[in-house]
This record gives C-alpha cells, structure tokens and sequence, in this order.
C-alpha cells in the first residue's frame, strides 16, 4: 500500500504502520466487545440479586404468619369471637345514634 501525494508521487507506507494502525483497531474494538460483555454480565448479576432478594423477602413474611387459633380451615378469623354477649354489651355503650 502507498500513500499518494498532491504531487503524485507516491510513497509506500511501511507494513508496521499497517500493522500497528490495525492492532489500534482491533484493540478498541475488543475493549469495546468486553465492555459490552461486562455490562451485560453485572445487569444479569443485578437482576439476580434483585430476585434472591424478593424471594427472601416473600419467604420471610410466610413464616411471619400465624396459624389461626380456630383451625386451618378456619373462614371468619377473629369474627369468632364474637357472641351474643359481647354484642349486648357493645350495644350497651351506645349513648346517642350520632357519630
């Protein structure tokens, strides 16, 4: 290969400055390529991590939950406390029918 002159005259260009003109290439070009590979590398770590971490957080509040005192089958919850006595006595502390 040789470079051309206004002149025209012509002077070849040493095969080490092809070679070192197309390493500069090739090395940005791969620093480009493992940049890419990092990136998508620490997203995937992100994404990982971001599920560990919901699943920890879904696991823990699982165990948080107590059994109910009336059974596993249990529909109502704490409406079964309720009684006629503690109805009539919730009536009782009415005083007027306003809020």
């Amino acid at each position: 290969m040789s470079v051309v002159y206004a002149d025209q005259k012509s002077v070849p260009i040493p095969n080490s400055v092809h070679v070192k003109a197309f390493s500069y290439v090739v090395s940005y070009a791969s620093l480009e390529l493992f940049n890419d590979f990092l990136g998508a590398v620490m997203e995937f770590l992100r994404c990982t991590l971001f599920l560990i971490f919901i699943s920890a957080a879904i696991n823990s509040a699982a165990d948080d939950c107590k059994q109910s005192p009336w059974g596993a089958d249990d529909q109502i919850g704490a409406a079964n406390r309720l009684s006629s006595a503690n109805v009539l006595a919730a009536a009782n502390l009415i005083k007027k029918g306003e809020t």
